[in-house]
């Protein structure tokens, strides 16, 4: 599989004496993609700590910069919840969002009667937490300790950031109330208007179909999948399930196209959706 190459980690292994071979490869079971070993802690803590460092020349902009991230938090927090909570049943319950980022879903659900909190390991994010009302833990998402039992865990693309995803789906069920919902919102990789390839920081790379093994695999029943918006969000209870069709030969056509359908499909597509953006802010109708 094509993957993406971060010139600064490679220099970060380097100096660290991390000589392996990396590269990824697919699944031919389960169509998932899956690197040549998983990412070390260190080596994520050196990923993320550098993208937290927003180069902005004053306050304004950093200020700017954070107001637009909410945001699109806010807008993804409506869709979730509007996805989601109807596939519960009965009064709202308890909430947890795993890597919660702006916690901005956290505080949707709030707002509407669920007891939710919100775990994410970028302690930088804890100002937004406090600054919204919500509740949140700071900590690695893999040694977390989750407190009872939740209506609705949520997973908003951060799952293929989350070491030994298989062992980690696995744990949740602890987690789940009987007749809880592990949501689970992915990128859809194979759309044409995604040009992104993996890298160090991911521990694998799901399809919708892939990813729906992934989960049947860990021991979960599948309760809903759909695409939209550049996202697959799938919904799943405990549960013994079979495990559903995948085809890893038309995955792998679709990674190895991916930049000629950007190319000639995802990239005029989403010049045209930003022009017509633009053309409703001008008459005032956006």
């Amino acid at each position: 599989m094509n993957w993406s190459a971060d010139p600064a980690v490679q220099q970060w292994r380097a100096d660290h004496g991390d000589a392996r071979p990396y590269g990824w490869s697919l699944c031919q079971q389960c169509g998932n993609g899956y690197p040549a070993f998983q990412p070390s802690s260190d080596l994520l803590s050196f990923f993320w700590n550098r993208d937290r460092q927003d180069a902005f020349d004053s306050d304004a902009q950093r200020e700017a910069a954070w107001t637009g991230r909410r945001a699109a938090s806010q807008r993804n927090a409506a869709r979730n919840f509007g996805i989601f909570a109807p596939l519960h049943v009965g009064a709202p319950g308890r909430f947890i969002d795993i890597a919660c980022g702006m916690g901005e879903t956290v505080k949707y659900f709030s707002d509407r009667g669920w007891d939710a909190v919100g775990i994410d390991a970028d302690p930088a994010l804890k100002q937004f937490h406090e600054r919204i009302g919500i509740r949140s833990e700071i900590s690695q998402i893999e040694a977390a300790i989750i407190d009872g039992e939740f209506d609705i865990i949520h997973i908003s693309h951060a799952i293929y950031f989350i070491t030994n995803p298989g062992s980690f789906l696995k744990r949740l069920q602890s987690s789940l109330r009987p007749d809880g919902l592990l949501c689970i919102v992915i990128s859809n990789f194979l759309a044409p208007e995604d040009p992104s390839f993996p890298g160090y920081a991911h521990s694998f790379l799901p399809a919708a179909a892939s990813m729906r093994y992934a989960l049947a695999s860990a021991g979960y029943k599948i309760v809903f999948s759909q695409k939209k918006s550049g996202s697959i969000y799938i919904a799943a209870r405990k549960g013994e399930d079979q495990l559903p069709q995948v085809y890893p030969r038309l995955i792998r056509l679709g990674y190895s196209t991916k930049a000629l359908r950007y190319a000639l499909i995802g990239r005029p597509k989403l010049l045209l959706h930003r022009i017509a953006k633009m053309i409703l802010s001008l008459i005032g109708l956006r």
